[in-house]
Parts: structure tokens; C-alpha cells; sequence
């Protein structure tokens, strides 16, 4: 398997770890109840932060997926996946800047999220049928969207940010591979 540069390492751990810290801040907002993403304008200081939080977590993720797809027999489905994060933060950044959601929104948001998904349950799937890193690891990834999407309005988004301090710390203390169990000696 092909490994990181300690740089990139380093880089991909830093990225998670703040790509989790975002999901998390998006999370509190929107358990606060002071979200009001609900209404088609973007008006509100906290709905331009919520947004720019959104971006920034996709963004700061996709970095951490590919460095996930070294563990995977495949690495095609990581840059799916990143790439569908990333074409998801530039829609929703058009939405922050405009103030509302252009008409290409329509069809990028759907596209780009299925494009995640897709890649997220493929990559999952490469890394458990790998075997070197943990189940909750491999299928947490599906698992971070549905969270920080659908089910944000109840605060989904902290899950997903945990999920990814989590990676962050076991991608900076290189303990993502599964470790054999030692048999245990009487």
C-alpha cells in the first residue's frame, strides 16, 4: 500500500480534526434551535456561519477520506466520495454568497450528496473488505452524511464530528490499522 508523506499525514489528520470541529459547531447551532436554514433566504449571521461551517467541514473532510482509502483494497471510491464533498461545499458557498439557492442548486445539491453517498458506501466497503481497519471505522463513513444531513435538524451534525475527531486522532497517533488480538497466555 502506498503511504502518506508525513506532511500529508499530518496534514490529512490536522484536516479531519477540524473538518470534526466544524461538524460539531454545526451540530450545537442546530441544537441551540436558533438555526433558521429553513426558510429559502439566507439572511441571518448564524445562517451565513452554519453554511460557511457546512463548507468548511466538507472541505476539511475530503482530505481525510483519501488517506481512509490507503487501508482500502480500492482507492477509486475515496475520490468519489472527496469529490462529491467538495462539489456539495461549492454549491452550498454559492448559496452563502447569493443568499439564497441558485437555480443550478437544484440539481448540483442532489447530485453531488448521491455522488458522496455512493462513494462513501463503496469506500466503506473497500475498507471492510480489506480487514485493516475497524467496522465502526469502514461504515461510519456512509453514516457521517446521513447525520450531518438528514437528520441535522436534531443535531446529527455532532455525531459526524465526532466521527471525524475520532479518525483525526487515531489517523495522529497511527493507530487506524486493526491490531491482531494476541492470544491470551495463562
Amino acid at each position: 500500500m502506498h503511504n502518506l508523506t508525513p506532511l500529508s499525514a499530518r496534514l490529512s489528520t490536522l484536516a479531519a480534526m477540524a473538518g470534526g470541529g466544524a461538524w460539531v459547531a454545526t451540530g450545537a447551532i442546530h441544537l441551540s434551535g436558533r438555526d433558521e436554514l429553513r426558510t429559502g433566504d439566507i439572511e441571518t449571521a448564524l445562517e451565513h456561519l452554519l453554511l460557511g461551517l457546512m463548507a468548511a467541514a466538507l472541505v476539511l473532510t475530503a482530505p481525510a477520506i483519501v488517506a481512509l482509502a490507503r487501508h482500502a483494497r480500492t482507492r477509486r471510491p475515496a475520490y468519489v466520495a472527496a469529490a462529491g464533498q467538495v462539489l456539495l461545499a461549492s454549491a452550498v458557498t454559492t448559496t452563502n454568497i447569493v443568499g439564497h439557492d441558485p437555480v443550478f442548486f437544484l440539481v448540483a445539491a442532489p447530485l453531488a450528496n448521491a455522488i458522496w453517498l455512493f462513494g462513501a458506501i463503496a469506500l466503506a466497503v473497500s475498507l471492510h473488505r480489506a480487514g485493516e481497519v475497524a467496522r465502526v471505522v469502514a461504515f461510519g463513513l456512509p453514516a457521517v452524511q446521513i447525520f450531518a444531513l438528514p437528520l441535522s435538524i436534531v443535531g446529527g451534525p455532532l455525531v459526524s464530528g465526532a466521527y471525524w475527531l475520532a479518525v483525526g486522532y487515531l489517523l495522529s497517533v497511527d493507530a487506524l490499522r486493526r491490531r491482531e488480538l494476541l492470544p491470551a497466555t495463562a
